[in-house]
C-alpha cells in the first residue's frame, strides 16, 4: 500500500509542481544550483489533487494539533493551502505576509488574532525553513502561541532541521525530497545514472551540483569564475525605473505574469506598439524577435527582490533577472538586466545592442508595474 508521501509526490510530478533536472539545475535566489523546482501553486488548479492535499494536511493537523484553534498560511504559496484548512476544520483564518504591507493599516498578519490562541501555520515548501520561522516570529509577536507547523513538502535540509529546533517549533509534512527522489527513479522521471546528482545535493546543497558552467547564469560566483577564465559570460543592466507602487504589490502582481499580460491589454495604442511582440503564460515570457525568433524565458526563481528567468530556444546562454528594489513605503525601483554567453571580441559589436534590450526590458516592466 502506497504512503501518502509517496502518492503525494506522485502527484506533484505528475503535473510538474515539481521539477527535476540533475544535468541541467535550476539556480535559486540563495545562489544554490539545485536538481530540483518546486511550484506547489499548480495544484490549486487540480481539483482532486486540491482536494486531496487538503484533506490530508486537517489529517495531520487534527492528528498532531488537536488543540489549534487557528490556521495561519504563510504568504503567498501557502495562502490557499491555509484557507482550504480551515474550511475544513471550520477553524479561523490568517495569512502572514513576508513584510508589512506598504499601504493602509501595514498589517503584516492578515485577519484576526485574539492573544492567548494557539496556532498551526501551514506551509506550502520548506527549505532551510528561515521564511517559515519569520511567519512563526509574526504570530508569536502577536501574543499567540504556535503550537506547530504543517507543510506540503519539506527538502529536508539538516540546516532547517536545526533552524526549528532552534525555534522550538515542530514540523510535520506530507512529502519530502528523499521519497519523491524514490518516486521519480521508480517511474523512470530519471534514470539512475542521474540518480546520484540529487542525493548528493541534499547533503551539501550549497556547494551545488556538477553542471555545464553555461547554464548557471545567476549565480555571481559562477559567473565571475567563468568571466575570468573564458570571458564568456557579460551582464547588462538597465537604469532603474521609480514607480508609484510599494514594492510588496509588485511581488504579489509578478508571481502569475498573466496579470501582466492583462495590463498589457488595457494600454493605449500608442504605448501597446513600444512594447513590441510579447506574451505571457503565469511562469514564462514570450518575445518574438526579429534576429533569433521566438525566446521563452521562464521563471526560476520569485522573491522580494524580483523574478529571475532563464531563456528557452535561444542561441546562447541566456538569463533576465526583473529587479525590485524598494525606495520608500510606496515607490520601487524596476530594472531589467541581461546575463548573456557571447565572446569577448563580440562584445564591442553586440554589446550595445543588448544594452539596449535590459533597457527596453526595463522600460517594459515598469509599464506593466
Amino acid at each position: 500500500m502506497k504512503t501518502v508521501a509517496r502518492l503525494l509526490a506522485e502527484k506533484l510530478l505528475k503535473i510538474s509542481a515539481i521539477k527535476l533536472q540533475p544535468a541541467n539545475p535550476f539556480v535559486w535566489a540563495s545562489g544554490w544550483n539545485s536538481p530540483i523546482y518546486t511550484d506547489n501553486r499548480k495544484t490549486l488548479s487540480y481539483p482532486e489533487i486540491r482536494s486531496f492535499i487538503k484533506i490530508e494536511l486537517s489529517r495531520l493537523v487534527l492528528e498532531s494539533f488537536p488543540d489549534a484553534d487557528v490556521i495561519a498560511g504563510v504568504a503567498t504559496g501557502a495562502i490557499a493551502q491555509g484557507a482550504l484548512v480551515a474550511d475544513e476544520l471550520n477553524l479561523p483564518y490568517v495569512y502572514v505576509r513576508s513584510t508589512p504591507k506598504d499601504h493602509g493599516l501595514e498589517n503584516l498578519i492578515e485577519g484576526n488574532l485574539k492573544p492567548g490562541q494557539k496556532v498551526v501555520v501551514v506551509e506550502d515548501l520548506v527549505s532551510t525553513g528561515r521564511s517559515s520561522l519569520k511567519a512563526v516570529e509574526a504570530v508569536r509577536a502577536a501574543g499567540c502561541e504556535v503550537i506547530g507547523m504543517v507543510a506540503l513538502f519539506n527538502y529536508g535540509f539538516p540546516v532547517a532541521e536545526e533552524n526549528f529546533a532552534d525555534a522550538g517549533v515542530r514540523l510535520v509534512s506530507l512529502s519530502d525530497y528523499n521519497t519523491m527522489l524514490e518516486v521519480a527513479l521508480a517511474t523512470q522521471y530519471i534514470s539512475e545514472d542521474d540518480g546520484d546528482i540529487p542525493r548528493d545535493w541534499l547533503t551539501d546543497p550549497a556547494t551545488g551540483v556538477p553542471t555545464d558552467p553555461r547554464r548557471l547564469l545567476f549565480s555571481p560566483t559562477q559567473r565571475t569564475e567563468t568571466d575570468s577564465k573564458t570571458n564568456t559570460m557579460a551582464q547588462y543592466s538597465s537604469k532603474p525605473v521609480v514607480i508609484d507602487r510599494p514594492v510588496d504589490s509588485l511581488v504579489e502582481k509578478f508571481s502569475d505574469f498573466t496579470v501582466l499580460r492583462r495590463t498589457l491589454d488595457e494600454l493605449p495604442a500608442e504605448e501597446r506598439a513600444k512594447v513590441g511582440d510579447v506574451d505571457f503564460t503565469a511562469d514564462s515570457i514570450k518575445i518574438n524577435t526579429p534576429q533569433v525568433g521566438q525566446i521563452t524565458l521562464r521563471a526560476t526563481e520569485r522573491s522580494a527582490e524580483g523574478v529571475k528567468l532563464q531563456a528557452e530556444g535561444a542561441p546562447v546562454a541566456m538569463g533576465l533577472i526583473i529587479g525590485f528594489k524598494a525606495i520608500d513605503a510606496g515607490h520601487t525601483e524596476v530594472s531589467g538586466t541581461i546575463d548573456v554567453e557571447i565572446p569577448a571580441m563580440l562584445r564591442p559589436l553586440i554589446g550595445p545592442t543588448l544594452q539596449k534590450a535590459a533597457d527596453q526590458f526595463g522600460g517594459l516592466f515598469a509599464r506593466l508595474a
